[in-house]
């Protein structure tokens, strides 16, 4: 792969990572503060929700509280008199009022009167079923100690949850005891959670918390409110998130499961923004990128590009006096300046190795040797020295040659470069024609310990051994005439012996005594 290629995978690599890492935190980072917000979105509308129910206890019980301190009640609840029921107690009171159920209990717990409305139709009802326990003596709804007093809460019905407010019975002035207590209740029915649902423009479902058969997510929003949890929240799908609360009877224990929907639009724009901006990150790395290959290009791989070439252009010259363009002062300016100081040190080693190399040929061209080398297959590729002269070679049709080839006539050297070949270093004595040649033979070595070939050196000792056969010759002809020259010495030493004795004999002239006591004077010095 080449630089420029690996420089867009690096940089695509890069940009990618980083796009990657930004979504990843964008989705835990920035989506989960929209789904916080999310969430405190939905749990505001529940509290809204909760604000809304107790707005309408608090609407129940400012009604009660204008009727409930006036005298024409306050005379009522003493003695139950029909005016009071004709003037103010018909049906369209209790509808203008959206009141489903008025009723009047007196001080000593007695129910006075006690009427209801069906608010669908304006007309009469009769009064719901188990409400007679929230009218008896111990209700809390009864529990108004002083003229201040009020009770509003939830009342749980068969026919369904009602909404309930209690204010003490007082004269108008609230300067007379109290008389007993006025209820005012409005069912918690479809029609009355629609209208809070209208008025706070969210949609809310409200279940009984005891239900036998709640939906799914209203048992989940149960288990977890009832673990403590103020609120509760479920996403519902990718476009519906629901909030979950409880809220309280009148007896303070939990009695209904209020739920607010709410499109995920903070979520849904959560999205689009990280969208929109990993969208203007790919954008920006694009354009980035490119910038960065461009400027890249411009003052570093077409630097390199080029650098390359003119090395290659020198690789393929196979000469040391080529030199690449080293323009600059940055890194890429300072490894062309070093490769052509590398060049200009190859140049001058090279020109000195051709200095050593015909020096050391004209040393072996002009010494009486002959020098070889055979690589590990028995090529020979190296032939020189003055031996080829003397036996006639040519080396530069010789080398490259297999040396069982070339010395197929000496087969003591065939065999002896065989040996050296196996590992043997060791000397030898070879004849070639009138020719003898002391001959050493290395086997050569790798980094490995294997053997890659082997050297031989041959030394024309012929004169040598000429010049030692001439003076063996001479000693031994020495030697012969010695033993002649000992031979003739016995001789005469033997005459002299018999002439000598001849003498004492008187067997001859004394003149010849003298001369062979001469004779013998000289053979004794030669002794």
């Amino acid at each position: 792969m080449s630089l420029r290629k690996k420089t867009l995978f690096i940089l695509a690599a890069a940009l990618l990572a980083l796009i990657v890492m930004l979504y990843v935190i964008s989705q835990l980072v920035l989506l989960s503060s929209f789904a916080q917000l999310e969430e405190q979105t939905i749990t505001r509308n529940v509290q809204r929700a909760q604000n809304a129910l107790d707005d309408a206890l608090t609407y129940l019980s400012a009604s009660a509280a204008d009727y409930a301190r006036w005298d024409d009640t306050y005379a009522f609840i003493e003695d139950a008199n029909s005016a009071y029921v004709e003037a103010v107690l018909q049906d369209l009171f209790f509808v203008n009022l959206g009141l489903n159920l008025m009723a009047f209990v007196n001080d000593e717990g007695e129910t006075v009167f006690a009427k209801a409305v069906d608010l669908q139709s304006g007309v009469e009802r009769p009064l719901p079923e188990g409400l007679e326990r929230f009218l008896a003596a111990g209700s809390p709804l009864l529990d108004l100690p002083d003229a201040d007093s009020s009770r509003e809460g939830i009342i749980q019905l068969p026919e369904g949850p009602m909404l309930v407010a209690a204010r003490p019975i007082l004269d108008s002035f609230a300067r007379q005891p109290i008389r007993g207590a006025l209820i005012f209740g409005q069912f918690l029915d479809a029609a009355r959670v629609q209208q809070i649902s209208e008025s706070l423009r969210l949609p809310i479902i409200i279940h009984d918390v005891d239900a036998a058969q709640l939906p799914h997510n209203f048992e989940t929003a149960r288990a977890a409110l009832a673990a403590g949890s103020l609120f509760s929240v479920n996403r519902l799908d990718d476009g519906q998130i629901a909030g979950y609360a409880l809220v309280s009877d009148i007896y303070g224990e939990p009695a209904l499961i209020v739920r607010v929907d709410m499109a995920r639009d903070i979520y849904a724009q959560g999205q689009a923004s990280i969208t929109l901006f990993v969208a203007l990150l790919v954008a920006a790395g694009l354009v980035f990128g490119a910038l960065v290959v461009l400027l890249l290009e411009r003052f570093v791989l077409s630097r390199l590009t080029r650098l390359s070439a003119d090395v290659n252009r020198i690789s393929r010259s196979g000469s040391v006096a080529g030199r690449v363009s080293a323009g600059g002062d940055d890194e890429l300016a300072s490894l062309a300046q070093d490769i052509n100081d590398m060049m200009n040190a190859l140049e001058k080693t090279q020109a000195t190795l051709r200095e050593n190399d015909q020096r050391l040929r004209s040393i072996v061209n002009g010494a009486p040797i002959l020098l070889w080398s055979v690589d590990r297959n028995g090529v020979l590729t190296l032939l020189e020295g003055k031996g080829l002269e003397t036996l006639g070679l040519n080396s530069t049709l010789l080398q490259g040659k297999p040396a069982a080839e070339v010395f197929r006539n000496v087969p003591q050297i065939v065999e002896e470069i065989q040996r050296a070949l196996r590992g043997d270093e060791f000397g030898a004595i070879v004849v070639v024609k009138s020719f003898t040649f002391d001959t050493r033979y290395v086997p050569l070595r790798g980094l490995d310990g294997q053997i890659t070939g082997m050297i031989g050196v041959a030394t024309d000792i012929t004169e040598r051994v000429m010049a030692e056969t001439a003076l063996n010759t001479a000693y031994e002809d020495l030697n012969r005439q010695n033993r002649q020259l000992e031979r003739v010495q016995e001789l005469f030493r033997s005459t002299l012996d018999q002439v000598s004795d001849a003498a004492r004999r008187g067997t001859v002239q004394p003149e010849l005594t003298d001369y062979l006591e001469f004779v013998q004077s000289e053979f004794d010095r030669l002794d």
